[in-house]
């Protein structure tokens, strides 16, 4: 839990619980590389504003992102995976699918190595995202929306460049799912263990 402003949260590995980080009012602060897995909301956005949010994972997660009345923050570059229980990847409130609370989910499209290990930096990485990538640039071809839990969009929070999960398409490797019980930490970086069949 959190409150002030020009703070900075980073490489913290969060476990079960009620809200995994939460941001009540924070402003100016950097959320970076953390992992929360297994709690009621991995990332909670209370009122948050101005806050650059990237490279975090937040897995297995009931609610993976909510939006409470945060406002201009940035959020990018951020996997979000869900689990058995989760019930949304991200969840925005009355406010924040109203235009009261716009806030940034992508950056433009830029070399770099994403979240997910291609090739572009863009948005983020959700794992219900089921958008084409025709260009195979590991970015998807179509927005993906955030809702409320009725399922009404929001018109000032989308996600312009979604990037694809694992999808390596100028290899020949298949577009998967990461398991979300294979991910570990461990100095400073995500590992996630994997066997793979390469044909020509």
């Amino acid at each position: 839990w959190l409150k002030g402003r020009n703070s900075k949260v980073e490489e913290n590995v969060v476990t079960g619980g009620s809200n995994g980080i939460s941001l009540e009012s924070v402003t100016n602060s950097e959320i970076v590389a953390n992992t929360v897995r297994d709690t009621s909301v991995g990332l909670d956005l209370g009122g948050a504003m101005t806050n650059t949010i990237r490279n975090n994972i937040l897995i297995s997660n009931k609610r993976g992102i909510v939006l409470s009345r945060a406002l201009n923050n940035t959020i990018y570059n951020n996997a979000v995976i869900a689990g058995p229980e989760t019930w949304m990847n991200v969840e925005a409130d009355a406010w924040c699918v109203g235009t009261a609370c716009p806030n940034t989910w992508n950056i433009s499209r830029t070399p770099g190595t994403n979240i997910s290990g291609g090739r572009y930096l863009g948005g983020n990485c959700w794992s219900d995202y089921m958008g084409a990538d025709a260009n195979g640039d590991g970015l998807g071809d179509t927005p993906y929306g955030i809702y409320d839990v009725y399922g009404n969009p929001s018109p000032v929070n989308v996600d312009n460049l979604p990037i694809i999960a694992g999808a390596y398409s100028y290899l020949g490797i298949d577009p998967f799912f990461v398991d979300a019980g294979r991910v570990t930490f461990s100095g400073g970086k995500y590992i996630l263990p994997l066997d793979l069949t390469i044909r020509n």
